[in-house]
């Protein structure tokens, strides 16, 4: 997996930092200097998650979370092109702040 990340990141001119220690791995992808990816993968043992009946014996789960996928439809359609279930979390708020803004300003305007 490591070294898909890798090769993904340099065909977007990123750099790639890696830590880790028994069950847990660190990524961070830099472009000029700057974070703009940090991945952490931690492998749990069945104790610390409990048994689940949904999942076969020895199956894996995981969970992904995003943070900030912005503006860029094509991040988003990447993601949902994975076709697995996935829950995103998106937050509005500066859309939210431009259109009260543009509703002010008109308003200011009469």
């Amino acid at each position: 997996m490591l070294q898909r990340l890798e090769g993904i990141a340099t065909q977007h001119g990123l750099t790639v930092d890696t830590a880790g220690n028994g069950n847990s791995s660190q990524i961070t992808m830099r472009a000029g200097g700057v974070v703009t990816h940090h991945i952490e993968i931690e492998v749990l043992n069945t104790h610390a998650v409990g048994s689940s009946e949904s999942a076969p014996s020895g199956a894996g789960r995981l969970a992904i979370l995003l943070d900030d996928l912005g503006g860029d439809r094509s991040a988003a359609d990447a993601i949902f092109a994975l076709r697995v279930p996935i829950t995103l979390s998106i937050c509005l708020i500066n859309r939210i702040h431009r259109r009260l803004r543009k509703k002010r300003e008109s308003t200011d305007a009469k």
